[in-house]
């Protein structure tokens, strides 16, 4: 069962299919009460849980008591063949509590060195109708960390982390991908793309930008093997179907420049680019604002139009995340 983040459910659905589909070939995605979802996997998609950013809770669904007792004794077993003393908390006990005293004792019968705490849980369940979930870690927390307002500099126009890490995701890649950000700005993308695992490349034209780019990504969080350098997205010194993947947040016109280059010509221009350097089937996924007719652009210039996001950035700005994949 997996819960979305209210700021990002919008985006949900699609992040979700991204990346388990990077995990398993065969899954269903099944929508429950609110906006949860159930996802029907014989695989485990642990790690894909850490790589979401719009998910804010995950849980393993359980089928009875025994997996439960499986579940402790597989992962909570000291080295020297000794059980060590465990706690463990049921999130919702107080909706269920016949069910909740149930499931502890149970638990207790077959397990007596576990121990309830409602304070620090090392292992955390939660009572559905017909189930037991587990509580799984989830990416958001540690993709927050690195909020530009975390950072030791970010300009106001710095993307979030959690939106940056889902726009990666929505590109498909996995580690050791070939990933490019041809806008880079100070490196918001590009830091989670490298946070991942994934080969970057950034660029910007701005050689001030590229500057700070650099401080960021390879001095403050230690990623030096990350190409960060010069250059004109709409002439990339890349070599031809070299790049996995594209995710990026172009300028708009309204307080990133453009530097004299008309915004319609700069968005043709660099679509024509990127489809040069991407690989077949590969995707782009690019933020712009409605003013852009972004869907004949890409139809032009070969690429295949997927879907689109609308969101709110303020009074004056709607942003557009649109999903390109190459023909």
């Amino acid at each position: 069962m997996v819960y979305p983040d209210a700021r990002l459910s919008f985006l949900f659905p699609a992040e979700l299919k991204a990346v388990i589909s990077s995990y398993s070939e065969n899954f269903i995605l099944r929508k429950v009460n609110g906006d949860a979802v159930i996802i029907e996997s014989n695989r485990d998609l642990s790690e894909a849980f850490l790589r979401l950013a719009s998910a804010k809770q995950v849980f393993l669904m359980l089928k009875d008591f025994s997996q439960i007792h499986e579940l402790l004794l597989r992962k909570f077993r000291s080295r020297i063949g000794y059980y060590i003393p465990f706690t463990i908390s049921i999130l919702n006990f107080n909706e269920n509590p016949s069910k909740a005293g149930e499931v502890i004792r149970e638990i207790k019968e077959f397990s007596p060195w576990i121990r309830i705490s409602l304070i620090a849980p090392q292992l955390e369940l939660r009572l559905f109708d017909d189930s037991i979930g587990v509580r799984m870690p989830v990416g958001r927390d540690i993709i927050l960390d690195r909020d530009p307002k975390y950072r030791p500099y970010a300009p106001p126009t710095a993307m979030e982390s959690l939106l940056s890490r889902a726009l990666v995701n929505l590109t498909r890649l996995t580690p050791g991908h070939i990933f490019l950000d041809p806008f880079c700005g100070t490196g918001s993308i590009a830091l989670e793309a490298a946070e991942m695992g994934l080969r970057v490349i950034c660029i910007d034209i701005n050689p001030r930008i590229v500057k700070e780019a650099k401080m960021l990504i390879q001095e403050y969080y230690g990623h030096r093997n990350v190409d960060i350098s010069v250059g004109d997205a709409r002439s990339l010194d890349l070599e031809d179907e070299s790049i996995d993947g594209i995710a990026t947040d172009p300028p708009y016109g309204i307080s990133s420049p453009t530097y004299g280059t008309p915004l319609n010509l700069l968005y043709r221009e660099f679509l024509s680019e990127a489809n040069r350097v991407l690989k077949p089937d590969a995707c782009l996924v690019i933020c712009h604002t409605p003013s852009i007719p972004l869907e004949k652009y890409a139809l032009e210039m070969g690429f295949r139009y997927e879907y689109s996001f609308s969101m709110r950035v303020h009074s004056r700005l709607t942003r557009l995340i649109s999903v390109l994949r190459v023909r």
